[in-house]
C-alpha cells in the first residue's frame, strides 16, 4: 500500500482547503464580536481576544449574554482551524510531484492490539467531510472499490461468547440492536441506547462509562448492565473469563495466539475484554489482505492502497469494478469464517 500510495486529486483538495479558510475567517470573526469586551480592542476598534488561548475564550464566556451563539461560532472556528492545521499544507507536501500520490508509512503491527498503524500522513484517519472525500478518487480510468465488515468486532463477539440471540441474528440478518432493545426495553425505540450497550462491552464499559454515554445515573446504568447480562448470560459469562484469564496467565489474547502481556498499573479487567476481540478483527483484517493481495494478481494494474479498521480500498481499472467486487467479498468473508466460524461473515461493498 505504501508503495503504489494513494491517488490524491491536489487542485480539489486545495480549493477544499479554501473554502475552509473562507468559513474560519467567518466563524472568527464571528465569534470575536460577540466575544470581545472593551478590554479587547485597540486603538482601531479591532478585537485583540486570542480565541485560540483557553483562558482568553474562558473568560470572555463567562461574560457575554447570547452565550449559545457565542459558542457555536467559536466551534466552528476550532473546528476549521484544525481542518486547516491537519491536512493543509503540511498534508499537501505529502503528495508526490511525479505520482500524484501519498506514499505512507504503515506499521503492520502498529498498536498493542496488532492492528495496522499509518504515518507520515495518517491516511486512515482523513476527514470524514464529503468535500474532501470527493478528493479520493482514482486516476481517470479507474476506480476504486471499497469493502467493509459489517459490525466486525460484534460478530467475533457472538463466535466467542456463543450467545445465540446475537448468532441467530447475524445468521438471519436481522436488526441486532433493534432486538436488544426490545430485549431490554420493551421499544425498539430505545435501538441507540441498545447498540451504546452493544458496541460499549467490547471496550470493557462498565456501569459509570454506560452512565456517561446514556446521560444516566450510574444506578441505572448499572440496573441496565444487570438486565442485559440476564438476557444474554453467554456473553456475561464469556467475559468474566476473559477478566479472570488474564489476572491468572498476566496476559490478553487473540484467537489466533496473539498475546498482550499486562502489569498491575493497566486497567486489566477493561484490556481483558476489549483486547481479544480488538486483536482477532485485525487478524481477520490481515488474513484478508493477503487473500486479496494475492487474487489481485491474476487481474492488470489492481492493488490495495489503504486499510481503515475494518474497510479495505482497492484501486483497479473500470472495467475490473465488478469482478474486483466480488473477490473482495468473497476473500473477506472466507477470512472472517476461518477464524470465527460460529457466525456468519458479512462484508459490504461500496465503490
Amino acid at each position: 500500500m505504501s508503495a503504489h500510495g494513494l491517488y490524491v486529486h491536489r487542485e480539489r483538495w486545495q480549493s477544499v482547503l479554501d473554502e475552509v479558510r473562507a468559513q474560519m475567517r467567518d466563524a472568527r470573526e464571528t465569534a470575536s464580536k460577540l466575544l470581545a469586551g472593551p478590554q479587547h480592542l485597540d486603538l482601531f476598534g479591532e478585537s485583540t481576544l486570542n480565541l485560540d488561548s483557553p483562558l482568553e475564550v474562558t473568560q470572555a464566556l463567562q461574560r457575554v449574554d447570547c452565550l449559545e451563539e457565542a459558542q457555536r461560532a467559536l466551534k466552528k472556528y476550532r473546528e476549521a482551524a484544525k481542518l486547516i492545521g491537519t491536512y493543509g499544507h503540511n498534508f499537501l507536501e505529502y503528495i508526490h510531484p511525479q505520482t500524484w500520490r501519498i506514499h505512507a508509512t504503515f506499521e503492520p503491527e502498529g498498536t498493542s492490539t496488532g492492528r495496522v498503524a499509518c504515518h507520515s500522513p495518517n491516511i486512515q484517519n482523513l476527514p470524514s467531510d464529503s468535500r474532501f472525500q470527493a478528493c479520493l478518487i482514482a486516476p481517470a480510468g479507474k476506480k476504486l472499490v471499497k469493502a467493509d465488515y459489517a459490525a466486525c468486532e460484534l460478530r467475533i463477539l457472538a463466535d466467542f461468547s456463543g450467545d445465540p440471540v446475537f448468532l441467530k441474528a447475524f445468521e438471519q440478518d436481522l436488526d441486532l440492536h433493534g432486538q436488544v432493545a426490545q430485549d431490554l426495553f420493551g421499544d425498539i425505540k430505545y435501538r441507540d441506547k441498545a447498540k451504546a450497550i452493544n458496541f460499549g462491552l467490547i471496550y470493557g464499559m462498565g456501569a459509570n462509562s454506560l452512565a456517561r454515554s446514556l446521560s444516566v445515573s450510574v444506578h441505572e446504568a448499572q440496573q441496565l448492565l444487570d438486565q442485559y447480562f440476564k438476557k444474554h448470560a453467554a456473553i456475561k459469562s464469556y467475559l468474566d473469563s476473559c477478566v479472570h484469564l488474564a489476572y491468572t496467565r498476566g496476559y490478553a489474547e487473540t484467537r489466533l495466539g496473539r498475546r498482550l502481556y499486562l502489569d498491575k498499573t493497566q486497567d486489566i479487567s477493561r484490556i481483558a475484554k476489549n483486547m481479544p476481540i480488538q486483536g482477532t478483527a485485525a487478524e481477520i483484517c490481515k488474513l484478508a489482505m493477503v487473500r486479496i493481495h494475492n487474487g489481485l494478481a491474476s487481474f492488470q494494474n489492481a492493488f490495495l492502497v489503504n486499510m481503515i479498521h475494518d474497510e479495505l480500498v482497492v484501486e483497479c481499472l473500470e472495467q475490473d469494478t465488478e469482478a474486483i467486487s466480488r473477490l473482495l467479498q468473497t476473500e473477506m468473508e472466507q477470512a472472517q469464517r476461518e477464524i470465527t466460524p460460529r457466525v456468519k461473515p458479512k462484508a459490504e461493498i461500496s465503490g
